[in-house]
Order: structure tokens, then sequence, then C-alpha cells
């Protein structure tokens, strides 16, 4: 078998190889399967591919078995995760989700997209699912961090809910989604920005 390893099909080769081939998967081409077979072939599958179902004493001995292993990113050099990266806000990713889908979010984001006649203040798109709200001039991850820093983080959605500088209609604008990407608050890029004490 080595000899023919990096060996190429004539195009003359490949050709003939592809008509042999066709027609070899039509057997079952239109034939109608009964309910019986559907649910063999359905309980057969689950026994097989992943997803399978498995019995609660499997489930302990798999549980079992990663007893005391380590996480594959714990092994890495220099790996640092959660409290330890570099990243860590102090956990205020699901209060800055959380704020982000919120009632008064809405309100406000609707309320810049009437005052700027659902345009992009920058080049004029109106077209209405590309464009987003920008928090302008001050950013909101800076306007989140100043929070943090005059009132810490307990309590902090409801302490931003009541912040007013989040709700400011003068500090947000209209932008489609190609504008607002060369923005320098476009996600890692806010991280340059510190709010004015």
């Amino acid at each position: 078998m080595a000899q023919r390893k990096g060996f190429k099909h004539t195009l003359e080769t490949r050709k003939k190889m592809s008509e042999a081939h066709k027609g070899l998967n039509t057997w079952m081409k239109g034939r109608k399967l009964s309910e019986e077979t559907k649910r063999k072939i359905s309980v057969n599958s689950a026994k097989v591919w992943l997803g399978k179902l498995m019995s609660e004493e499997h489930k302990r001995k798999v549980s079992l078995g990663h007893l005391g292993q380590v996480a594959w990113n714990k092994g890495m050099k220099g790996f640092r995760g959660g409290e330890e990266s570099h990243f860590w806000k102090g956990g205020i990713t699901p209060v800055n989700l959380r704020l982000r889908t919120s009632l008064e979010y809405r309100e406000w984001r609707n309320s810049i997209f009437k005052r700027d006649n659902y345009t992009c203040v920058e080049c004029g798109d109106n077209q209405g699912g590309n464009l987003e709200v920008d928090h302008y001039p001050i950013p909101f991850s800076a306007i989140l961090n100043k929070l943090i820093v005059e009132q810490g983080l307990e309590n902090l959605y409801e302490k931003a809910l009541k912040y007013d500088i989040f709700w400011i209609l003068d500090n947000g604008r209209t932008l489609c989604k190609s504008c607002h990407k060369r923005t320098e608050t476009w996600g890692e890029k806010a991280k340059r920005f510190k709010l004015n004490e």
C-alpha cells in the first residue's frame, strides 16, 4: 500500500469511478418505513450514538470515574481563570446582562431611537434591524465601573437601575452596526476608557 502514497488518478479514471458509484445508495429511495421499524431504529441509535440513555448505575460509575480529575484548562501553563484572570471585574457579568435586558434599558434605547429618527447619526443608515444604541460620550462600562467604585458591589443591579448617568438621553446615540464597530467604545476597546472623576 505504501507504494501508492501520493498517487493520483487521471481525470478520466475519476469520471469512471464517479459514474460507477452513482445509484449505489438509491436502493432505499422511495421506500416507506413502518412505525415499528422507525421505533426500532430510534431505540437502537439511542444506544449507540451520543445522547444515549444511561442507567442511574452507569451515571454513578461515570461520575466516580471523573472524581479527582483536573479540568482541561487547569493544567495549562499560565492559565488564570475566574478571580485569577486579569479580565476579572468582581463577577459583574450577570449584572451587566441583566441591565442590558431590563425595562429601563429598553425604554432608554427606544427613546434614543425615536430622538434620532431611527437613523444612524454617523452615516445616515435607517435600516431598523441594523441599528444599535451606543452610550456616548461616556461608555456603559465606564459608568458601571464608576458606580462600583462609588457604591460597591452589593446590590449592584438595584443601584444601577437608580443611577441616573445610565439613563441620560444626552449620553446615547443611534449607530448602525458597522459604525458602532468603528467606535472607541466597541468591545475590548472600551477597556481603555476611564470615566473622569
